[in-house]
């Protein structure tokens, strides 16, 4: 597998691994080649019933949760927020947080 660690929108102060260590935790398992997002729509299509997230108050499946966060990239898109574009957000441990990191994963928003 051909992997870049040179990211495509890098960030001030962020130390990137060499293509040999990155190399290696693909191959020891500790990387995967999916990304977040990829990773989510994997689930939500394999297990959409099965549970993501459960709070006392709340509990979303996979398939719920891609779905919800798609809405919130699109919607971010629709705002005229593009890939690279750099967002922040101050929330709890609540599920929203979560539906809104995974939103700007999807839409390239760092």
């Amino acid at each position: 597998m051909n992997v870049s660690v040179d990211p495509q929108f890098p960030l001030d102060g962020v130390s990137y691994p060499s293509a040999a260590d990155a190399a290696l935790y693909l191959r020891t398992g500790a990387w995967h080649s999916r990304s977040l997002g990829e990773a989510l729509r994997h689930m939500a299509a394999s297990a959409p019933q099965r549970p993501a997230l459960v709070t006392p108050t709340q509990r979303l499946s996979y398939g719920e949760l891609d779905a919800v966060s798609n809405a919130l990239a699109h919607g971010l898109a629709d705002l005229g927020l593009r890939p690279g574009d750099r967002a922040m957000f101050q929330m709890g441990s609540v599920v929203e947080t979560a539906v809104a990191l995974l939103a700007c994963a999807k839409a390239a928003i760092v």
